[in-house]
């Protein structure tokens, strides 16, 4: 049986909680099935993780009863873009995505910073849960709510803030998917001075509470408060 870690999030807007455990993507419905209830979940995702893991989470997603629509973007950071939320929101519409729809990112950090963007302002704001596949996306960037996109003038000008329902960690995901490169992410984890890395659960659960209070020094007011 999957051991759950649950951190609670505090925040202005609501309250979520992380939750990690090694393996949990293949319990990813039962463990969020309470938060989509009736919704229909729609899955953005890219090729390279649709490829390792988009079945196990279908098919967990399926298994308890979730009607999930995958959608892709392309994969890297030049897609981080108007253009590519645009497309998704367009194919949203075509799915039939009302205002009680609930996007999932599953993804790295450009996933996790589209989707969110995408939840915030898709019919004035829908719920996103975020399922982050990287070593960065899982200790910083799928926490605190922050989304965005790029502009030729510089990163991440156009965002929000858009708090997930829950962010679902699972540290299985560098150690078993070959086609994921984590260096780059370990080379930004030495830079934030983060010397954990996600190997197992206590180790996330202490560098994702690390991440938040660097976070926090550094963003807004309504930035979360880890509780516990």
């Amino acid at each position: 049986m999957t051991l759950m870690i649950r951190i609670p999030v505090a925040t202005p807007s609501r309250p979520y909680e992380v939750l990690i455990g090694a393996g949990s993507l293949a319990r990813a419905g039962e463990y969020l099935g309470g938060l989509l209830g009736n919704r229909r979940a729609f899955v953005v995702t890219v090729p390279p993780v649709r490829k390792c893991w988009g079945k196990v989470l279908l098919d967990s997603l399926s298994a308890s009863g979730i009607e999930t629509t995958l959608l892709e973007m392309p994969d890297g950071e030049r897609w981080k873009r108007l253009a590519t939320l645009e497309k998704l929101a367009e194919k949203l519409v075509q799915q039939g995505a009302d205002r009680g729809a609930m996007l999932i990112a599953f993804g790295g950090g450009v996933v996790g910073d589209v989707t969110g963007f995408l939840a915030s302002i898709y019919m004035r704001g829908v719920g996103v849960i975020q399922i982050p596949t990287t070593v960065v996306a899982q200790l910083d960037a799928a926490i605190g709510g922050k989304t965005g996109v790029n502009l030729q003038a510089g990163k991440n000008l156009l965002g929000t803030f858009h708090q997930p329902r829950a962010v679902l960690v699972d540290p299985l995901f560098s150690k078993r998917c070959r086609c994921a490169n984590i260096a780059p992410d370990f080379m930004k984890l030495s830079n934030a001075a983060l010397s954990e890395t996600p190997v197992c659960s206590a180790c996330s659960k202490s560098s994702i509470r690390k991440s938040s209070l660097v976070s926090r020094r550094s963003s807004r007011n309504s930035s979360p408060i880890l509780c516990g």
